[in-house]
């Protein structure tokens, strides 16, 4: 029977669907009636229990479709879609840069800024740098910034977009540094230097059915919208988003984080600021109002404009060495990159606020064949590499790409 007596479905094996067909042969035809592969009755009444065996895997994929956890493939994209949670596409990794420039220079639009390996990066809202910004020298004063020449110059940060989807455009702090792009530009006159002061986020595959299950079930566990996980949940379905975390104040006064009275502040990981601010506009519902350091006016179908405030939270880049003995078994060509990918997918577990644990990534690189014995050094400063965790705030995470990694292979 299919279903079972705890109203699960009960899938048989083929031995016993076979089993199945000659027991109602002999029933129906006589006791004599031959049911082994040596005959032609027994190899028609084989076919018939293969065909009865696909009935029932096919049955137990009809069983499972409207279920999330048993879903999958195309049945899962159904339940998702029906929930307004798509799976995700290949995303493009989103970064901050830091320009200085002269005061009043304009920065269009789709202006492209990349790294030295060529990972290219567009703007992806027209800029203008304003008047000479001020900064501090070595000794704490405050002083006008100026170039190599002493020229006094503006600063303004942008967000920009990689030109590609996928995990390569996860690049390190410091790395989008080369001024124009894929067209081999020199960039736009009066720009002195850029930078990106954190590591660009959010690039990535096409989601898995594995990461896809599990957000399409978080969701579903969030009952609401415009509750704090419904609100994270939702937010997190937008391209490029790696991490959402929202802040409540239901008081009446400012709370001990700087949360004005009755405010609703989300701090977010990746995705256009554009997007985050749409997606947030729907999920906290009026008259709620927002809070942060980001803004952005949104206008819905009737024309009327809200202004919606959130943060972004911080990634704490860390740097981490691994000096490796290896066996005869060790891939030289790949092992390097496979050991990199294994501490990119423990990094990617984490929240934030969570911290990154010494012991955990010796877990995960043990999973690359070929390892004899391995030391680890990790930190948030290459200069300063240690033994030991890596702990941030609860606003905070901790995140790794494969620029931050160094594998050393020792003889």
């Amino acid at each position: 029977m299919p279903v079972s007596s705890s109203g699960g479905y009960d899938l048989q094996e083929f031995d016993d669907h076979r089993d199945l067909v000659n027991q109602s042969a002999l029933t129906w035809m006589g006791p004599n009636t031959p049911t082994g592969d040596a005959s032609h009755t027994g190899q028609l009444f084989g076919l018939m229990a293969e065909l009865l065996h696909k009935m029932d895997e096919v049955g137990q994929i009809d069983y499972n479709a409207a279920s999330v956890l048993r879903g999958r493939n195309d049945d899962l994209d159904i339940i998702g879609t029906d929930e307004n949670i798509p799976r995700k596409p290949a995303t493009s990794a989103t970064v901050y840069l830091q320009i200085d420039a002269d005061p009043n220079t304009e920065i269009p639009e789709g202006t492209q800024y990349s790294t030295a390996t060529g990972v290219v990066f567009n703007v992806l809202d027209e800029a203008m740098v304003p008047g000479v910004a001020i900064v501090k020298d070595d000794t704490g004063q405050d002083v006008p910034l100026t170039d190599d020449d002493g020229n006094e110059l503006g600063r303004v940060s942008v967000q920009a977009q990689a030109d590609l989807p996928g995990s390569a455009g996860n690049v390190g702090s410091g790395t989008v540094t080369d001024e124009g792009g894929s067209d081999g530009t020199e960039g736009i006159a009066g720009v002195a230097q850029v930078t990106n002061l954190e590591p660009s986020t959010g690039g990535a595959e096409a989601e898995s059915e594995v990461d896809y299950r599990r957000r399409v079930f978080e969701y579903k566990l969030a009952k609401s919208d415009s509750t704090q996980d419904g609100i994270e949940a939702q937010v997190e379905t937008v391209e490029g988003v790696v991490q959402c975390k929202v802040d409540f104040n239901d008081t009446l006064e400012t709370d001990e984080r700087g949360n004005p009275a009755k405010t609703t502040h989300a701090y977010v990981i990746g995705g256009a600021d554009q997007d985050v601010a749409e997606v947030l506009a729907t999920s906290v519902g009026l008259p709620g109002h927002t809070y942060g350091e980001v803004s952005r006016t949104i206008t819905n179908h009737a024309g009327q404009k809200r202004i919606i405030n959130f943060s972004r939270a911080k990634t704490q880049t860390v740097y981490i060495q691994v000096n490796l003995k290896t066996n005869d078994s060790f891939d030289t060509d790949n092992g390097p990159t496979n050991i990199k990918n294994k501490i990119i997918e423990y990094d990617r577990t984490l929240k934030m606020g969570d911290t990154l644990q010494y012991s955990k990534l010796f877990e995960y690189i043990w999973q690359v064949v070929g390892i004899a014995s391995m030391e680890l050094t990790l930190g948030t400063d290459k200069a300063k590499m240690a033994l030991g965790n890596v702990e941030v705030d609860d606003y905070s995470l901790a995140y790794v790409t494969a620029d931050d990694i160094e594998v050393i292979l020792n003889d």
